[in-house]
């Protein structure tokens, strides 16, 4: 009862639909839709619940329902007209909640569980806001701006603890900037710049997957990415996907990919320009000339890398670019050595790496503990390799997806299958056990 109240009409939501060129039936339909892609289960909104929206009559729609609006008009379910009732969430004005918030809310409602969707070490939600596109018209450059922020905070969750799970939320973003290019008008540098921000999205997205060790998706996104920095006219982010590109076709054991790639990146503006690219993409070729076999060639690419990077200064650096440092370099030449069947050298570089990483770079030192692990058994040391590889275990508690899923994982999977041939060495049998007993409890 409402004491005898008429409801107002939600004026608000009458002008998106309005302005959206939707009926009613058309409205249904989308929420029906999108609750459906939030629940997994089949849902169906009536035109007669779109109506009473409308009336006012529901005041403060369930949270699925809320959701589907917030992302059919892409604002806020406040600014949409609907007011909270006493005690419930909310999201702040201005923004849109995100698939990251979704599972959050799901979970109270027993649909969806939260970690089902999105794990984060520790079990920790991680929230984005979305910020709102104008309701109408004109996209400007300070509007790109603030449609920037969640790629910042998409990385600051991967720095922190990697990148599983996050590859969809940034597939979404690009999606979104994509869709908005048909809605409002811009000037021809605006566009632009929404190409090369979609873009980046497209390309966090092939990181993100490569570091979940979901090739299939990388493999998808990474070439959408590419003809984005193509339209955008950016240079430094074409030498970025060719970077995840070829990263990924290391992952899938691609050497002939890798080393076309590195070729390519070679000879473009942006590594004439950057140090740090110049001297990441001979490194890439080095990998790639010592999968073909070619060892002198490789190992003076490696050179070269040490050489250019010898030029590079600290300033200007674009942020993509800002891991290549010699803990880099010495990590991929633990990778070109060990392809090589250069075992000591290779011990020596993850060494080195190892000694050059911070401790607070939880993925870098989990890679390189397990790159120092392998190079010690192909140096037949399998005590040495036990102890950098229990090192390993014990780091990968901080990464997403843990010793279940993930890059990572997979790795430390493949690496006790070679140390299950060396299970009579004491050293070697208790890791084994070790590790199978972390796994079950992961």
């Amino acid at each position: 009862m409402n004491g005898g109240k008429v409801p107002e009409r939600n004026q608000e939501l009458a002008a998106q639909i309005t302005d959206a060129g939707m009926t009613i039936p058309e409205v249904a339909d989308a929420i029906s839709e999108r609750v459906q892609d939030l629940t997994g289960k089949e849902f169906d909104y009536t035109e007669r619940s779109v109506r009473r929206l409308l009336c006012g009559a529901t005041s403060w729609p369930h949270a699925p329902v809320r959701l589907a609006l917030e992302s059919l008009f892409e604002t806020s379910a406040v600014d949409l007209g609907f007011t909270p009732r006493s005690g419930s969430s909310r999201t702040p004005s201005g923004g849109v909640t995100s698939a990251f918030d979704r599972p959050f809310l799901h979970e109270q409602e027993g649909s969806v569980r939260r970690r089902d969707l999105f794990d984060i070490a520790g079990g920790a939600l991680f929230s984005i806001i979305v910020p709102s596109l104008p309701r109408r018209g004109r996209i400007g450059q300070s509007d790109l701006v603030r449609l920037r922020d969640p790629l910042t905070q998409l990385f600051t969750a991967d720095d922190a603890a990697g990148g599983v799970a996050l590859a969809q939320e940034a597939v979404w973003h690009a999606d979104r900037l994509l869709e908005a290019r048909k809605r409002y008008e811009m000037s021809v540098a605006v566009s632009d710049a929404l190409h090369g921000l979609a873009g980046q999205y497209k390309a966090a997205a092939g990181w993100f997957a490569i570091d979940a060790d979901d090739l299939t998706l990388a493999g998808q996104v990474l070439p959408e990415a590419l003809k984005l920095a193509a339209l955008a006219g950016d240079n430094l982010l074409t030498v970025q996907v060719w970077n995840y590109m070829a990263m990924r076709a290391r992952q899938a054991g691609e050497g002939g990919e890798i080393h076309q790639i590195s070729r390519t990146a070679l000879r473009s503006t942006a590594a004439r320009q950057h140090p740090r690219a110049a001297a990441l993409f001979h490194c890439r070729a080095a990998y790639g000339r010592a999968w073909r076999g070619e060892r002198r060639q490789a190992l003076r690419s490696l050179q070269r890398a040490h050489d250019v990077l010898g030029n590079a200064c600290d300033e200007d650096v674009p942020t993509w670019l800002g891991f290549v440092n010699r803990a880099q370099l010495f990590a991929q030449e633990t990778l070109v050595h060990s392809l090589l069947g250069q075992w000591n050298e290779a011990v020596e570089s993850a060494q080195s790496d190892l000694r050059l990483i911070p401790g607070a770079y939880h993925r870098n030192r989990v890679h390189g503990l397990i790159h120092l692990a392998k190079a010690n058994l192909g140096a037949r040391s399998p005590e040495i390799a036990a102890d950098a590889a229990t090192s390993a275990v014990h780091e990968i508690s901080s990464l997403s997806g843990s010793l279940r899923a993930g890059r990572a994982a997979a790795r430390l999977r493949k690496l006790r299958g070679r140390m299950e041939t060396w299970r009579p060495v004491p050293e070697v049998a208790r890791w084994l056990d070790f590790y199978d007993t972390s796994l079950s409890a992961a």
